[in-house]
């Protein structure tokens, strides 16, 4: 007898992260109880996560003591009824551990017109109650633009957005200037990879 997903009671994070395991390639979130399947990305997404995990890599390890992380896990400290997928995180967190990231410092979503509503809607307020998160990107798949919302010290949040090719993608919690030329490169239609 087959049971839908939505005909189940709400998982706790445990139940969710032992269901999810298994041994398939297909990824879910845990959304206010619910496990959700994630749509596949793009080539485009994929491109650009690899393009800008690259350059966080690089200045990561320049610094010492944080590490970017594609496809991570995280999990707000407290909250059991949600577990969402990363495209890319920053941490300092290290093994052993959960299989998710509680204290990132840096939080990227690569948006997509399948993933844009729950990255903007849901997962980008989450992001903002994690303690930790100094910056939370949101790369736009489909044309060079790129937000960061950023705490500023007094606690609120600030967005700076960079458009178009020639402008520059700058970031604090990793120190990072990043022309949008280079983190679109071999994305966008007619651009060739370095």
């Amino acid at each position: 007898m087959a049971v839908t997903l939505s005909a189940l009671r709400p998982m706790t994070l445990d139940a969710f992260l032992a269901w999810a395991d298994d041994g398939t390639d297909q990824r879910y979130e845990l959304i206010d109880g619910e496990p959700v399947m994630m749509a596949v990305g793009s080539r485009q997404h994929r491109f650009l996560t690899a393009n800008l995990t690259e350059a966080l890599a690089a200045e990561c390890r320049k610094l010492g003591g944080l590490r970017a992380l594609s496809e991570a896990g995280v999990v707000r400290p407290g909250q059991s009824g949600r577990y969402f997928i990363a495209d890319i995180v920053v941490t300092a967190e290290t093994p052993p551990g959960p299989p998710y990231f509680e204290h990132p410092v840096l939080i990227v979503e690569v948006l997509s017109p399948s993933t844009v509503t729950v990255d903007r809607h849901t997962k980008l307020p989450e992001y903002q109650q994690f303690t930790s998160v100094q910056e939370i990107v949101l790369v736009d798949q489909d044309r060079p633009r790129v937000e960061v919302e950023r705490r500023g010290p007094d606690g609120r949040w600030h967005t700076v957005v960079s458009q178009g090719l020639d402008a520059v993608l700058t970031l604090q919690s990793v120190p990072l200037a990043l022309p949008l030329r280079s983190l679109y490169a071999g994305v966008l239609a007619g651009d060739a990879a370095p």
